[in-house]
């Protein structure tokens, strides 16, 4: 719903919208300049279901629930005014900050999950900076601060890398329960399986 006069002097002007349903809650602004070639800024703020963002997300990695808090603002120009391209939102100014809560996250080797994970971040395109980060893992806390580079990019086209780089500690790790190899009786023998698309620097 808009609540102002949308079209002023050849600009599309919309002050409010809100945007709701299938467990997602938004609101925002909308400027849209010169239609033939048009360039816009976009201002959201809102509320979903972690769960629903799964496409988005490495086949790798599943979200299982948790909720995600956004406030961005997108700007930039659209080649063709009819429609929108991966190129197009590539090449925008995209700020903000993002909070997630109570997320519970897991890999699809069977081990990995991290549960209650809470946190903090500012997008800066095409990059995620992680403030803080914690939860739980295996019994044990987690915490985590530094930046997921290329995210953005990473999240809209599959085939992008994205690095997740800063410093981690926790109370408590089991590698014995954690990373072992179970094709392998050795206690000294570990495997780390990393989502195709992530280059870990921690």
């Amino acid at each position: 719903k808009n609540e102002n006069r949308p079209f002023i002097a050849g600009q599309l002007r919309i002050d409010t919208f809100s945007v709701s349903g299938n467990n997602k809650s938004f609101n925002g602004r909308l400027r849209v300049f010169n239609f033939h070639k048009p360039s816009i800024m976009l201002a959201v703020r809102g509320k979903m279901d972690a769960a629903g963002i799964h496409s988005l997300l490495p086949d790798s990695v599943k979200i299982n629930s948790g909720i995600i808090l956004l406030d961005c603002i997108f700007k930039g120009q659209l080649k063709e005014p009819e429609q929108y391209t991966i190129k197009d939102v590539e090449k925008m100014k995209i700020a903000g900050s993002v909070e997630i809560s109570d997320l519970d996250i897991e890999l699809n080797d069977g081990i990995t999950r991290v549960q209650d994970l809470s946190g903090k971040g500012t997008v800066d395109n095409p990059d995620l900076v992680i403030h803080e980060l914690a939860g739980k893992y295996r019994g044990g806390n987690l915490f985590f601060k530094g930046e997921l580079r290329n995210f953005l990019f990473a999240i809209l086209n599959k085939k992008n890398i994205m690095t997740l780089e800063g410093k981690m500690t926790a109370d408590r790790i089991d590698l014995n329960d954690t990373l072992r190899n179970s094709s392998i009786q050795r206690d000294s023998t570990y495997t780390v399986t990393i989502p195709s698309n992530l280059d870990l620097k921690i």
